[in-house]
């Protein structure tokens, strides 16, 4: 049985620009509810939707509503985004205020407290943004380390099979049926049908899993289409494990074990998208005579999975300036092959969505196999 993840910023008959600044492979969606292109990694995280919701939370609106409608507005404000239940506590910061050399002293003051070190990109020139501009920013970053962890392949490439059909040889990890045993309490087997195959990987750090899902359909039969549609199914299996546990029923697929294969590329990015053109439009905000717009709206996604376990980091920065302004630049046993695109999500326990997830597929996002390489 063969996986695949996707990854990428990219909307189908929208007429929405492409959100790619650097990676032409790698697509950063504002929200969940984005198309698949073929050969696209597709990635979301919460990193921007908190920013969105920092801001109307600093504004004291129960949205924010662009005047012309802006398709991508609709989404933040329909997801409902509770940021503090999404994003890990000690691994995430989100905070907003008045634009000042203070206020970027302090934020940066207190992710040195939370996150050990000063957040990139936050080097704007806020004392020259227009007087009344409001300032968001996430930072995101997090590890999961495997115990133990698994295997690199050193004989042979992994043959990934992308959404258009293209070959392409990768480094990959896992392991083989006689050390499967060694991982039943890393990885669980929450669905393997023809509905498709979703496996949870706990991650040392109480309270976290990584989610893989391959060739994922909806209730009626056909592939997923969203990202959204791949939480949801998610969801779904999250919640029959959840409740499987707490009657202390086994899975109908149980743990893996001896005999269980497993294969997963090797998988490094980085991509970024700049959302202000999609986000034009102006919102009202209670105290400000003119009506506020984005000025800067961007976000970064940097993700690496080896055998050791997974890097996740997501910065993203929000600028609401006064309309009038010019804007800023901008059991038996089974195989799990993930050599097609497969979906990845990064959950909390009892949170209502990911804080990342994400579909793999395309050549810049994997790691090319060589016979000289060492992991």
């Amino acid at each position: 049985m063969k996986l695949a993840f996707v990854a990428s910023l990219f909307l189908v008959g929208t007429g929405l620009p492409s959100l790619a600044d650097e990676a032409p492979d790698v697509l950063v969606a504002p929200g969940l509810e984005m198309d698949l292109p073929p050969d696209k990694t597709v990635v979301w995280t919460a990193a921007f939707p908190a920013c969105w919701w920092k801001l109307a939370e600093f504004f004291k609106i129960s949205a924010i509503d662009l005047n012309p409608p802006s398709v991508w507005g609709k989404r933040l404000n329909a997801l409902q985004l509770d940021y503090n239940a999404v994003l890990p506590a000690d691994a995430a910061y989100v905070g907003a205020g008045l634009a000042s050399k203070e206020l970027q002293e302090s934020i940066q003051s207190e992710m040195m407290k939370r996150m050990g070190g000063r957040m990139p990109g936050l080097d704007l020139d806020w004392g020259n943004l227009i007087p009344g501009s409001v300032v968001a920013c996430c930072w995101l970053k997090q590890r999961f380390d495997f115990d133990p962890k698994f295997y690199r392949a050193q004989s042979a490439p992994l043959a990934f099979t992308t959404a258009s059909g293209k070959k392409l040889n990768v480094q990959y990890f896992g392991t083989t049926e006689d050390l499967a045993s060694r991982y039943s309490q890393v990885v669980k087997i929450l669905e393997d049908d023809n509905e498709g195959t979703v496996l949870q990987f706990q991650s040392a750090r109480t309270g976290e899993r990584l989610l893989f899902g391959k060739r994922l359909r909806k209730s009626d039969g056909r592939p997923v289409a969203l990202l959204s549609e791949a939480v949801s199914r998610f969801r779904t299996q999250l919640d029959a494990y959840a409740k499987a546990i707490a009657a202390d029923e086994e899975t109908k697929l149980g743990a893996f074990g001896h005999g269980d294969v497993l294969k997963i590329p090797v998988v490094s990015f980085e991509g970024s998208a700049n959302y202000t053109k999609i986000l034009a439009g102006t919102f009202s905000a209670p105290g400000y005579k003119r009506p506020m717009r984005f000025v800067h709206a961007w976000q970064m996604v940097k993700f690496d999975l080896d055998e050791t376990g997974a890097a996740i980091e997501s910065r993203a920065l929000a600028v609401a300036s006064p309309a009038g302004g010019a804007p800023l630049k901008p059991p038996q046993p089974r195989i799990f092959i993930f050599d097609e695109p497969f979906f990845i999500a990064a959950w909390r326990d009892k949170a209502p969505l990911p804080y990342f997830m994400g579909r793999i597929d395309g050549a810049s996002v994997l790691r090319a196999w060589s016979a000289r390489d060492k992991p």
